[in-house]
């Protein structure tokens, strides 16, 4: 054989049982995290990452556009779909202000936060999405608190 990929890497010699190890120990990588945690090539993961769904070996889950892989029945997506949704601080400091003004507006939470009105809308999403806030129509008005789970991932995760 002239051109070995598995050995190019310094992968193991079956790059399936690599990948497939690598989702066990951490759950909720994406591909480029597998790619760099088992130096096999991009393309070679994404390959046998769909094989291994394909099997019923890994589940797949797409979060905020994001692609993440878990063992079946072990799969955490509220924990991925948290941390993604707080990954910034704008995000942080949305829901900081939605825990000091519960029932508060969006224009009220964009300006606590200091935002503009369409990143309020955008973050108010995605914490909705996340389950981090809820959301009440009075009338016109939207009112917006916090969830238990978001409370605490404001708590864990905290602004600047």
């Amino acid at each position: 054989m002239l051109f070995d990929v598995t050995r190019r890497f310094d992968a193991p010699h079956d790059p399936a049982r690599a990948i497939l190890d690598h989702v066990l120990k951490t759950p909720g990588v994406g591909h480029d995290e597998v790619a760099e945690g088992t130096k096999i090539h991009k393309s070679s993961v994404r390959y046998h990452l769909e094989r291994l769904v394909e099997q019923g070996r890994l589940v797949r889950q797409k979060v905020f556009g994001f692609t993440r892989y878990y063992p079946p029945g072990a799969a955490d997506f509220r924990d991925t779909h948290v941390r993604l949704a707080l990954r910034t601080e704008s995000a942080r400091r949305f829901l900081a202000a939605v825990c000091a003004q519960p029932g508060g507006s969006l224009k009220e939470g964009a300006e606590r936060s200091r935002l503009a009105m369409s990143m309020a809308s955008y973050y108010l999403r995605r914490l909705g999405d996340a389950g981090l806030v809820r959301v009440e129509r009075a009338g016109s008005a939207l009112k917006i608190h916090p969830t238990p789970l978001g409370r605490q991932a404001s708590t864990e995760h905290p602004s600047q």
